[in-house]
């Protein structure tokens, strides 16, 4: 029976759900393995000089570059997130809500928002 994938911890750190599945061909073993995000990001960053991408064309290399820099996007934007969240008191000088209230809420309180939580939103939303 496979395993659910969806259940899966990470196989490195074993704290966060894992993400990411690579299938590891090493000599006659083929051995699948789950990362979370940062274990992932981590593991491409460290891996590239170990890895042979000879078997794969040079779409699924730019594909796996992408990932790459996606999860480390993503990565360094919930981080920022979660920076503001913890330590922001940050707030709107026309209509006095602050960017935590924003994340708690999901809602703004004015079009001065904007402008004033702006570096916030834009790590919150890309």
């Amino acid at each position: 029976m496979a395993e659910n994938k969806n259940n899966r911890k990470c196989s490195v750190c074993g704290k966060e759900e894992a993400l990411v599945f690579f299938k590891i061909v090493k000599e006659n073993s083929v051995e699948e393995k789950g990362f979370c995000a940062r274990c992932a990001l981590k593991y491409l960053e460290t891996s590239n000089g170990n890895v042979d991408f000879s078997y794969v064309d040079d779409k699924m290399l730019a594909s796996l570059n992408e990932v790459k820099n996606l999860i480390g996007y993503l990565i360094n934007g919930i981080e920022a997130v979660a920076q503001d969240k913890e330590g922001s008191t940050t707030t709107c000088p026309n209509c006095g809500i602050s960017f935590k209230n924003f994340l708690e809420s999901g809602y703004l309180g004015c079009q001065y928002c904007y402008s004033t939580f702006r570096k916030g939103i834009k790590d919150y939303i890309f």
